[in-house]
C-alpha cells in the first residue's frame, strides 16, 4: 500500500494529468491510502497482542481505502481510472490478512454481527427488499460479517451509493451511442440527472447518520430511492409502452436504499420487527 500512495503521489506531480479533475481525485486516493497505512499499522499492532477483532476492524478499514478511491474517479465526470490494476492488486494482497483476522475474531469472540438475522428483519418488514439480495449484497463486504448495526447502515448506504455511481457511468456509456433514438436519449439524459442529485443526497445521508441525525438520514435516502422510480417511469412517459435498459440497475438502487432505510429505522428506536 506504501508503494501503491508513492505511486499516486508521483501520478499527482506528473505532467501527464493536466486535468485538475484527475489530479484532485489522486490527491484523495493519496490520503485514502494514508489513511489505509495507518489503519494496517494499528492492525499488526492489535494482531500482536492478540486483539483480534480490533485487527479486523482496522485491515476493513484498509480495505475500503482501494474501494474509495475508485469510487472517487467514478463521482466525477468521465474520468478514467488510472489505478485500476494497481488497485485491484492491493484488494488481493488485503484479502488474505482480512479473512485471517476475521476468523481468529469469530474465535475469539463467539461470533461477529449477524448481518443475516439483520436482513430477515429488513425482508420481513418491507416487501420490496428480497433477503437473498440483503445477504449477497452485505456478505460482499467483508467487514460487513463482523460489524455492528450501525456500521451495517454505513455499509449498506455506500454500496447505494457505490451502485448509484457505477449506473451514472453506465448510463454516460449508453448515451454514447450515436444510433440511440430519439426518445431513450431523453430518458437516459434524465436518469443522470436524478441519479446526480442522488448521489449527492447519499452523501450527506451518510454524514447525517453519522451524526446521529436519524430523521434527515432518512428523508434524504428516500428522496434517492425514489430516483431510480424516476428513471424507470420516463421511459415510458417519453414513449407508451417503450421498455427501460435500466430496470436492473433502478431495481438494485432501489433495494439498496430500502435495506439501508430499514437499518436506519433499527438504529434509530423505530423498528417494527
Amino acid at each position: 500500500m506504501t508503494g501503491l500512495k508513492s505511486y499516486a503521489m508521483n501520478m499527482v506531480n506528473s505532467k501527464q494529468f493536466d486535468d485538475s479533475k484527475v489530479k484532485e481525485a489522486l490527491k484523495d486516493c493519496v490520503n485514502f491510502y494514508s489513511h489505509g497505512i495507518d489503519s494496517v499499522m494499528v492492525a499488526i499492532m492489535a494482531y500482536r497482542v492478540k486483539d483480534y477483532r480490533t485487527s479486523n476492524v482496522q485491515m476493513s478499514a484498509a480495505f475500503d481505502s482501494a474501494f474509495d478511491c475508485e469510487d472517487g474517479f467514478n463521482e466525477r465526470k468521465g474520468l478514467v481510472f488510472p489505478l485500476k490494476k494497481l488497485n485491484q492488486i492491493m484488494i488481493y494482497v488485503n484479502e488474505l490478512p482480512l479473512y485471517f483476522t476475521y476468523v481468529l475474531s469469530n474465535g475469539a469472540t463467539g461470533g461477529g454481527g449477524d448481518f443475516k438475522g439483520t436482513c430477515r428483519k429488513c425482508a420481513k418488514g418491507d416487501p420490496n427488499i428480497s433477503y437473498d439480495f440483503c445477504v449477497t449484497s452485505l456478505q460482499a463486504v467483508p467487514k460487513s460479517h463482523n460489524s455492528t448495526l450501525k456500521e451495517l447502515g454505513l455499509i449498506a448506504m455506500k454500496l447505494t451509493k457505490t451502485n448509484a455511481s457505477s449506473t451514472k457511468s453506465f448510463i454516460k456509456n449508453l448515451l454514447k451511442n450515436k444510433k440511440i433514438n430519439p426518445h431513450d436519449k431523453l430518458a437516459l439524459q434524465d436518469c443522470i440527472e436524478v441519479y446526480s442529485e442522488a448521489i449527492d443526497l447519499l452523501k450527506e445521508a451518510m454524514n447525517d447518520f453519522k451524526d446521529k441525525q436519524y430523521s434527515e438520514a432518512n428523508i434524504k435516502l428516500s428522496s434517492a430511492m425514489d430516483s431510480s422510480t424516476t428513471c424507470e417511469q420516463g421511459f415510458n412517459e417519453k414513449k407508451k409502452g417503450k421498455m427501460s435498459p435500466l430496470t436492473k440497475e433502478n431495481r438494485n438502487l432501489f433495494q439498496l436504499a430500502a435495506i439501508s432505510l430499514s437499518i436506519i429505522n433499527m438504529v434509530g428506536g423505530k423498528s417494527y420487527y
